[in-house]
């Protein structure tokens, strides 16, 4: 059952991305379906960034606690569960966390108990957690430096604040929306908005005011032999920012 006593109209949710995303909430659970090329490259991106949370809170994440903001139907929750970290899903979409917590009574029981989702906005939440994630959600919200400062508020001392999102360049414009909606159609035509992307140097901008630097940062490109996405230096498309303390 939701808790509505957490849920808050408006605030950094934008009602016509909910709305966009609720409609496309089975899509995400679909291997072959309309986003079959972003989980490959969910796929890629989280391995890259487990690594590096593992350097920093060591191979198990027993003691872990992490938030997924804006978790969709559970996929980052879920690889984070695995893990062995606690995880804390949450989306402005009901039905993405109706569908995610359909898909966790399909879990094995002990990654079923560390993971939870709630429809809340980041900034109804009290809570702190080890890990902040926030994949690909910045560039769909009302506010998004509003959204940031949520973010970095639920990060726990110590803590890391991971943001992934897409660069605000002509070549992410020709790739992001023009290929990969419109050619390649690997996303739905209007997942994304060009104008609202957001440059590295602007989420850092940012992240300095909450006294946060990047600890760890990379972009990802598709390796075409092995078919697969792969880490790369280039942000000019999409990029990762692991956020720590000074």
């Amino acid at each position: 059952m939701l808790r509505k006593d957490r849920w808050r109209e408006g605030g950094t949710a934008d009602g016509a991305e909910v709305t966009k995303f609720n409609a496309l909430a089975e899509e995400w659970r679909r291997p072959a379906g309309r986003f079959a090329v972003a989980q490959a490259f969910h796929k890629g991106r989280m391995a890259w960034m487990l690594e590096v949370l593992s350097e920093r809170f060591g191979p198990r994440f027993t003691d872990v606690t992490a938030l997924d903001v804006g978790c969709a139907t559970g996929l980052a929750s879920e690889d984070l569960a695995r893990a062995g970290a606690k995880v804390h899903g949450v989306d402005a979409a009901a039905r993405n966390i109706s569908i995610a917590k359909a898909c966790a009574e399909k879990l094995p029981e002990k990654v079923r108990e560390r993971v939870r989702y709630e429809h809340v906005l980041p900034e109804n939440i009290t809570e702190k957690y080890d890990v902040v994630l926030a994949l690909e959600v910045v560039e769909h919200v009302a506010d998004s430096k509003a959204f940031f400062k949520a973010c970095a508020a639920r990060r726990a001392s110590g803590g890391v604040l991971v943001m992934a999102t897409i660069n605000r360049t002509w070549l992410s414009f020709i790739m992001a929306i023009v290929g990969a909606e419109y050619i390649l159609r690997w996303l739905p035509r209007g997942t994304h908005a060009w104008g609202k992307f957001i440059k590295p140097e602007e989420i850092e901008t940012w992240a300095r005011a909450e006294g946060l630097v990047a600890v760890a940062r990379c972009g990802m490109k598709l390796d075409v032999w092995r078919r697969q996405w792969v880490p790369c230096r280039s942000e000019a498309v999409n990029y990762m920012l692991v956020l720590g303390e000074v």
